[in-house]
């Protein structure tokens, strides 16, 4: 979230939309929105585990084959992209709170099954998280494992 409000500090700064509209101002537009563009594949690059289908289409958008961490160490440069097309619409709160809305009745019936009582019998009561705490856990790597003559296997 740092690299995204320093990326948005710089177009605060830099206005593009005012400078796009200013005369002479054509090489100075050019540098800023090239800046924007190597700051958009960078964050796309972050994005990408999380929501792979907007960073497929970014990476169309930008004329690129996948946007890689190997692709966010060089800049585009002179780098040809394609027309501006909008890869997400907003959601606005309004929008969440009717889908929250809409969904109650929903939440509600799958909240009621876990009230039922459970058909098995506790076996312990649930540990607090102070106890919880006190437990000494450990993880180990299993380096070979093999049959046991005799044994039952599974």
């Amino acid at each position: 979230m740092a690299l995204a409000d320093i990326v948005n500090e710089y177009v605060d700064a830099n206005k593009p939309w005012e400078l796009a509209k200013q005369e002479g101002q054509d090489e100075r537009l050019h540098e800023v929105c090239s800046e924007l563009i190597n700051a958009f594949t960078m964050l796309t690059a972050y994005l990408a585990p999380i929501l792979p289908k907007v960073a497929e289409n970014a990476a169309k958008f930008l004329n690129l084959e996948a946007i890689t961490w190997a692709n966010t160490r060089e800049t585009l440069g002179e780098h040809a992209i394609n027309k501006y097309e909008h890869l997400m619409q907003r959601v606005e709160q309004k929008q969440v709170d009717d889908l929250i809305e809409a969904n109650k009745q929903s939440i509600a019936a799958a909240a009621a099954p876990a009230a039922e009582e459970s058909q098995y019998e506790k076996v312990a009561e649930q540990a607090s998280f102070d106890d919880f705490m006190k437990i000494d856990m450990r993880v180990a790597k299993v380096l070979n494992c093999e049959a046991v003559e005799g044994s039952t296997n599974f």
